[in-house]
């Protein structure tokens, strides 16, 4: 197969490329979805969180080569034979890279490692509680917070919040959550590109990246949603692509109800924010 652009050899199909043209491809997309929907601008100082997963290695190093100031922020949740390895793969692309790095803990901030609360619960529902509240603490001071979230997992949260009937959410932006007070927006500058093109990219740059996958992701929704989209896309190419863009149509900025947590001072729908009382619940005590 020949490169598109040039004729050479290429290394990937849909666009077919070869290595030089591929990763120019995947830059531009990246600089094309943070400008034209106005992500963040170059002045901004971007936290990106970090896991050493393929999408967030990716995202640390296109956004800095693209001049913009990153720092990366990790959530240990504390997930046995699992986290480490990822953590190592991290710490390895920040210090080759020179980008600042801060991992902070469930066991130091919520009181208990994930592996200790997960008992008789759903782990991704307790996990994603905990995850959100301690990125949004600690990205405080920074304009936004870069999720590694590409179009693959995009499409996933479509079909999702169908099957859920939370057909609202598909309407709160989806490429920049609303801003609140109290609340550091979420963009996703990865969305437009397929997990296929982020996983190439990672490999032809080199980055040190995990690919383990979270022990609890089986039992998780997104996980079975995942086979059921990759089953179809197989059969008719282009549909996570429709399902992506028709959530892009009908996304658009919500006003948020956000009020301030009278515990942590987070941001919470209404009374005590989801992390406290969950963490009362499992722990019986709060911060």
């Amino acid at each position: 197969m020949e490169c598109a652009v040039c004729g050479g050899k290429a290394v990937f199909s849909a666009p077919a490329l070869c290595e030089e043209h591929f990763c120019e491809h995947v830059e531009l997309v990246v600089r094309e979805t943070v400008e034209r929907y106005g992500l963040f601008t170059r002045d901004d100082r971007v936290c990106v969180a970090a896991s050493g997963g393929k999408d967030s290695s990716v995202a640390l190093h296109v956004l800095q080569a693209l001049g913009y100031r990153v720092e990366a922020l990790a959530v240990d949740e504390g997930i046995a034979g699992y986290r480490e390895s990822t953590l190592a793969c991290l710490r390895s692309l920040c210090d080759e890279r020179g980008i600042p790095l801060r991992v902070v803990s469930f066991a130091e901030e919520v009181g208990a490692p994930l592996d200790d609360l997960v008992k008789g619960r759903r782990p991704c529902s307790v996990c994603g509680v905990f995850r959100r509240s301690l990125l949004n603490k600690h990205a405080k001071g920074c304009d936004v917070l870069v999720t590694g979230h590409n179009l693959d997992d995009e499409s996933q949260s479509v079909l999702m919040n169908l099957v859920k009937a939370s057909g609202g959410r598909l309407r709160r932006g989806y490429l920049r959550s609303p801003s609140a007070e109290g609340f550091v927006p979420r963009v996703k500058p990865l969305a437009r590109l397929s997990e296929r093109e982020v996983l190439a990219y990672a490999f032809l740059q080199g980055l040190p990246s995990s690919s383990g996958v979270c022990p609890y992701a089986r039992s998780s929704l997104r996980f079975r949603v995942r086979d059921v989209l990759d089953e179809y896309e197989a059969a008719r190419p282009g549909m996570k692509r429709s399902l992506a863009d028709a959530a892009l149509r009908v996304s658009a900025p919500v006003a948020s109800s956000f009020s301030a947590c009278p515990v942590c001072g987070g941001p919470a729908a209404g009374g005590v924010c989801r992390a406290c009382s969950l963490r009362e619940e499992l722990l019986g005590d709060a911060p």
